[in-house]
């Protein structure tokens, strides 16, 4: 991904901010809150996948790999990216370079369940 630093940085902030969340809400019983620095589109679950609202590819260059449910962990390792490739950005996936043509159905399908549509694919695959 293109913003490694800056999914760092803003995942540094957001672990900082979410644990002094969490230290001042010591004994309630409500679920802790979202990292300060998670984009808000869409309720995320273990199980659902957050739709982005925007730019889709700036939505999931926010998160480290950890910061992804499950769910979303799964259809991004349908196109080859596990923690290390996703967090280190090294062993970039080769559909990182694929256009929307060059990706396999069960690959397209993720990048859709990712909010991804052919145009904002092929607007980050290079010329």
């Amino acid at each position: 991904m293109k913003y490694h630093v800056v999914r760092q940085i803003a995942g540094l902030i957001g672990s900082m901010l979410v644990l002094v969340l969490v230290s001042g809400a010591c004994g309630q019983t409500d679920t802790p809150a979202a990292p300060a620095d998670a984009p808000e589109s869409g309720a995320a679950s273990e199980v659902e996948i957050r739709q982005p609202e925007d730019d889709t590819e700036a939505f999931w260059d926010n998160f480290d790999w950890a910061d992804l449910n499950s769910a979303e962990q799964e259809a991004w390792g349908v196109l080859g990216w596990d923690a290390t490739s996703w967090d280190e950005e090294t062993n970039i996936p080769a559909s990182e370079d694929a256009t929307w043509d060059e990706l396999t159905a069960e690959q397209q399908s993720a990048a859709e369940s990712l909010g991804y549509t052919q145009e904002s694919w092929d607007e980050t695959a290079p010329e």
